[in-house]
């Protein structure tokens, strides 16, 4: 699936504390599951372009880190949702280390293979490199907290739930509803949940991961069905007239 939207995962640090592209090196030398090079930045770029990308190889797999000091700056780093992290933070100048994927995994950015070794190496580098306040994944312009990031994958890494919190937000709609940002990704559709389908405002979260897990792991809908809410009673799923969203409400 292509995405139509900016992708990849920053890691977020305070102006001034991004670390060297060597620096990264010599922290990730030993002691981890991960092989990192680093590439010479192309001299035909342009001059903001130069800065060096780090190849990231895990499991087979290849990924490129940029963004490094001396050459780091704030571009992208502007997320719209923020969970356990102070905004404020972000909001006074922050810089990012993006990593995204090699040349050759282009185009299976939603494959959730590829999704868990890059989530599962995010969470390695967290762990080694310091003074990163938090991760931002692009697809649902989410800013976590790097504990709670780590303990997210961890627990999908580790045969638990698929990590909603970092790679999906909800969001309450002016018009009425509650709609995703960053599902598409996966299954090129948007979640939205009917004012009808609640008539607590608090449950509307615990509705809307339940079904953002199961969603991101089915695929696409394109015929109406039934599944379990958290309290066990059935909510309804059934295609928006565009095929965008997938609309949702108590049967």
């Amino acid at each position: 699936m292509t995405p139509n939207r900016p992708t990849g995962l920053h890691f977020l640090f305070s102006a001034g504390a991004t670390p060297s592209a060597g620096e990264f090196v010599k922290l990730t030398a030993e002691g981890t599951t991960f092989q990192s090079n680093a590439i010479a930045p192309d001299t035909h770029s342009s001059v903001e372009d130069r800065s060096p990308i780090v190849e990231l190889v895990r499991s087979g797999l290849t990924f490129d880190l940029s963004g490094f000091a001396p050459s780091s700056s704030s571009a992208g780093c502007q997320p719209k949702h923020f969970i356990g992290v102070d905004r404020e933070i972000i909001r006074e100048g922050c810089e990012g280390l993006l990593l995204n994927l090699g040349p050759h995994l282009q185009g299976v950015h939603s494959n959730l293979l590829v999704v868990r070794e890059m989530l599962t190496l995010s969470a390695e580098i967290a762990g080694v490199i310091p003074k990163c306040v938090a991760m931002q994944w692009l697809p649902s312009a989410t800013a976590i907290s790097t504990e709670r990031f780590v303990h997210n994958v961890t627990r999908w890494t580790d045969h638990g739930e698929f990590p909603v919190d970092p790679l999906i937000a909800l969001q309450l709609k002016s018009i009425g509803g509650t709609h995703s940002e960053g599902l598409t990704l996966f299954t090129g559709q948007e979640l939205r949940i009917e004012p009808e389908a609640t008539l607590d405002p608090n449950s509307v979260v615990q509705i809307g991961k339940r079904l953002l897990g199961y969603l991101a792991l089915r695929g696409p809908i394109s015929k109406a069905e039934e599944v379990a809410g958290p309290d066990g009673s059935p909510i309804r799923l059934e295609p928006s007239n565009n095929g965008k969203f997938v609309r949702a409400w108590r049967s």
